[in-house]
């Protein structure tokens, strides 16, 4: 029989009926005895008849019937280790929704981690992955979250220098280097589709002059997108075609021939300024050191309290790469030539590798929707990657670029 005296003790039963439309079920324990519950003690679990559970606090009810305090599932699995900073809880409270429900919390410790495993990553490794575009002069970081204090001198190493993209409307005043363009400076004739023989369309027109990186002062590289053989949704399996040459004609696109599915937003010339780029999380998982393993602790935030919530729990539980994102601004929303590569998110976009190599690819640039006002999809958004590879000779460098889009 169940002993009320002790109420820290626990109980394994099966949960044998659950109404959703009231939230109330019935939990038959192994010693026989029935035993109500509400939805509200299942804490993130969701209550299905059949499911063996552990019900705990076990305390009298409406007219007398035992009623659970806590439910949780009774698993065979094995336990998760989610390492959590600054501490573990205990208990999951209303609202925390965490899933699965059989995952055991532990004590992050930075310094002892550090202690044992003092290197965040293989800078020489990160460094392979770099466009260098320069230097800029050391720039104040803001105070890092205390879970990455130990290494905060290895993440100020891992930064590099990116040439922030902006565009503006005084092409006049400008260099050669333009967004959506209507003439440009090519080494042949303008493109046409091979498939659809419409002309090409040039996304991105970048020259030497402006980006030395390219080649000298007569050289370019130019990205041109097939908009009426495109797919509007998903631009990186587009009809792409890249050229790096040496400017010698002004050229203007031949007549159309079908209307395109995308159109073009209005030609911007292309400004740079140097800032500070950081490896985001996803580079740093495939790279050796502690990076990947600080990255996956759970850290928790306090937040203010929603009036209209009251009820609510008042802090966020984020994995430490959320964290590192906040702090160091890598979300992938700033148009960018050169420096580390930032995916928007940590769920899709596949970094390329160079098939003569074998290596990952660079990233050369990306084009974010938010500040190139490129038309990337209804309800889809994001940014344009485009990778290369110069390691070697044999390499396919500004002439064999991959496009990755990822969505917002």
């Amino acid at each position: 029989m169940v002993n009320l005296d002790k109420p820290t003790e626990s109980f394994t039963g099966t949960i044998v009926a659950f109404n959703a439309a009231d939230g109330l079920g019935d939990i038959l324990l192994e010693d026989g005895q029935m035993v109500r519950f509400n939805l509200r003690a299942c804490g993130p679990m969701k209550p299905e008849p059949g499911l063996k559970i552990l019900v705990h606090h076990l305390t009298p009810g409406f007219g007398g019937k035992l009623r659970a305090g806590r439910v949780r599932p009774l698993t065979s699995r094995p336990v998760e280790a989610i390492r959590v900073w600054p501490e573990p809880w205990t208990d999951l409270e209303e609202g925390a929704h965490w899933e699965p429900c059989d995952r055991a919390f532990v004590r992050f410790d930075p310094e002892a981690i550090f202690a044992a495993h003092s290197t965040w990553v293989d800078n020489e490794r990160l460094r392979d992955l770099l466009l260098p575009v320069g230097d800029v002069a050391s720039v104040a970081v803001a105070t890092p979250p205390p879970v990455f204090t130990p290494w905060e001198a290895q993440i100020a190493d891992t930064s590099a220098t990116a040439l922030q993209l902006m565009f503006t409307a005084e092409t006049a005043t400008a260099g050669p280097s333009r967004v959506f363009a209507k003439k440009v400076l090519l080494e042949a004739e303008w493109p046409t589709c091979t498939r659809c023989h419409d002309p090409l369309e040039v996304v991105l027109y970048l020259h030497g002059a402006d980006f030395p990186v390219i080649g000298d002062g007569n050289t370019y590289f130019a990205a041109f997108l097939c908009t009426v053989c495109c797919d509007e949704v998903a631009l990186g399996e587009a009809l792409w075609r890249f050229e790096h040459g040496v400017a010698q004609h002004p050229c203007a696109p031949p007549a159309r021939i079908r209307s395109p599915k995308i159109e073009m937003p209005v030609e911007r010339a292309v400004l740079s300024t140097p800032v500070r780029s950081f490896p985001d999380p996803r580079t740093l998982e495939a790279i050796p050191g502690v990076a990947s393993e600080v990255l996956a602790v759970v850290v928790r935030q306090e937040r203010a309290q929603d009036p209209r919530f009251p009820r609510a729990p008042v802090e966020n539980r984020e994995r430490a790469d959320s964290a590192y994102r906040q702090w160091l601004r890598v979300t992938g929303e700033r148009s960018q030539f050169g420096g580390f590569l930032n995916w928007r998110r940590g769920l899709d976009g596949e970094h390329p590798n160079c098939a003569h190599c074998g290596s990952a690819m660079r990233l050369l640039c990306a084009l974010s929707e938010e500040d190139s006002e490129m038309s990337l999809g209804d309800d889809v958004g994001g940014t344009l990657y485009f990778f290369f590879c110069n390691r070697s000779v044999g390499c396919g460098s500004f002439r064999d670029v991959r496009v990755v889009h990822q969505f917002m």
